[in-house]
């Protein structure tokens, strides 16, 4: 451009030598009447018009017009280049007149720019950190077209992703693997309620964890508008509720289980007193009737049922928490030992037993009869849930908890435990049947095989013994209870 200028220039400067030569022969000319081609022979007069016009012309152009230029453009480079810092032109380069004043003008307008993109990157850097720091899934999305523009690192963590690969998907395909955006009913997509209304949106629906699980969130949507006021970017900040909703489900599981067993605690007494009149009266007919009697077959009939209804009674009354225990300072490994033939009698020839004991166990104060049938119910359980046959495994060990540790519904605080681990191969049970195996008469086996009773015993004597019950299982994966009974405080050594 500098160039350009300067070749420019110096033609313009001798055109107008040129023309001040012309003017002066025309001049003479007319006024002296010497003939042009007499004037035309003073060519030393153009060249005279030269020098004292075009160079003069020239020279101070290229100095005060041309070097002051050619700084400026000096500095445009790193201002193409974004290097705003290196187009500040030093205060020794600019010189003292008006060149001067618009270099100094021209560098108050970069420090300015430099100044709001310093104050710009604060802000980002400001808001960066407190997107980060978010517990919550934060993500910014373009109201045209869905996809992702900006996402914090609780989001990022969430689907266990870089931020490179978060960047211009579409939220449903990243968090719901669905090519357009969400539309099922209760579960609709808060970005399009924002863009249909112009405020916010708050909606629960299912997004895919990193684990491939589903997480429940719950998405508000908040707009960001341009001038005009339209909507042209969405804020949404996902909040995982899946750990307080299954809290809430355990906890109203817990609360039905206690308003259960009030009702069955009432009901075992009433029926118990029932039972006693019932059997005392029996037991009184009986004596009377002769050995050949024809009734005496139908009193021996109620008899049995009334010890079979007393044994239902005994087993409410358990899981209620309400019947009495005989505790006393036990081993576990001695009330297994003590079962082995039991256990094993119970069982089909399909399954077999696998007993592992810890050689050295904690006491624990229990009612060891209880206990047993703690270890009957379960192992029955384990061998009708493996009816092609399997492994039941019994299994005990110690257990310490340095903190009081978090279970789903419960948690179980610090300290030592004897741990009881039963263990099935069979085919498991889905989550809908694990969410009432300890309620009472609950049952998926036929009517004329079990009572629904056995595990809502167990869970009672647990509980009664001031243990902790917890189960695992999952559709042809088996199932295993893990009992734990907190060690006797009189003897905070272990026993053999």
């Amino acid at each position: 451009m500098a160039l350009g200028l300067r070749a420019r220039f110096t033609l313009g400067a001798v055109v107008i030598g040129l023309f001040a030569s012309g003017a002066w022969v025309g001049w003479h000319h007319l006024h002296f009447h010497i003939p042009i081609q007499d004037l035309l022979g003073y060519w030393y007069v153009f060249i005279a018009f030269l020098l004292l016009l075009a160079v003069p012309l020239a020279v101070g152009f290229h100095y005060w017009v041309l070097v002051p230029i050619e700084l400026i453009n000096s500095y445009a480079p790193p201002i193409e280049r974004g290097e705003l810092e290196a187009a500040l032109i030093p205060a020794e380069d600019i010189p003292g007149d008006e060149l001067g004043r618009m270099m100094l003008i021209r560098n108050h307008v970069v420090e300015s720019i430099l100044r709001m993109n310093a104050a710009r990157k604060r802000e980002l850097e400001f808001v960066r950190t407190v997107m980060d720091a978010m517990q919550d899934m934060v993500y910014i999305i373009d109201a045209k077209d869905f996809r992702i523009i900006d996402a914090n690192r609780a989001m990022l963590e969430s689907v266990g992703m870089t931020r490179e690969q978060v960047l211009g998907r579409t939220c449903h395909d990243l968090l719901h693997s669905c090519p357009t955006p969400c539309t099922a009913p209760g579960h609709g997509c808060p970005a399009l309620d924002l863009l249909g209304t112009g405020r916010p949106a708050v909606t629960e629906h299912a997004h895919a964890g990193k684990d491939g699980g589903e997480r429940i969130v719950e998405v508000a949507a908040h707009p960001i508008r341009e001038p005009g006021g339209g909507v042209v970017q969405a804020v949404l900040v996902a909040h995982d509720v899946t750990e307080q909703r299954r809290a809430m489900t355990l906890m109203h599981q817990q609360e039905r289980l206690a308003a259960v067993g009030r009702v069955a605690a009432g009901v075992s007494h009433d029926f118990n007193n029932l039972l006693t009149a019932i059997s005392g009266f029996t037991g009184l007919l009986l004596a009377d009737a002769a050995p050949d009697d024809p009734r005496r077959e139908d009193l021996l009939e109620i008899k049995r049922a009334g010890e079979k209804a007393a044994n239902i009674v005994r087993q409410l009354l358990a899981f209620s928490r309400k019947q009495p225990l005989e505790l006393r300072l036990i081993n576990l490994n001695s009330v297994i030992a003590d079962m082995r033939e039991i256990l094993r009698g119970g069982l089909t020839s399909k399954v077999s037993l696998d007993i592992r004991m810890s050689p050295v166990l904690v006491p624990v104060m229990g009612d060891e009869t209880q206990l047993e049938q703690v270890l009957m119910n379960l192992a029955v359980n384990a061998r009708d849930a493996m009816p092609a046959g399997g492994v039941l495994t019994v299994e005990t060990d110690n257990t310490e908890f340095k903190t009081p540790v978090e279970r789903e519904g419960f948690a179980i605080p610090a300290g030592s435990y004897a741990l009881l681990r039963v263990r099935d191969t069979g085919c498991g049970m889905d989550a809908a049947t694990l969410s009432h195996i300890f309620e009472p008469f609950f049952t998926t086996k036929d009517p004329d095989k079990g009572t629904g009773l056995g595990l809502a015993m167990v869970y009672g004597i647990v509980k009664q013994s001031r243990g902790f019950i917890e189960v695992d299982s999952s559709p042809g994966e088996g199932t295993e209870f893990r009992i734990y009974l907190p060690r006797a405080p009189e003897h905070p050594s272990a026993a053999s």
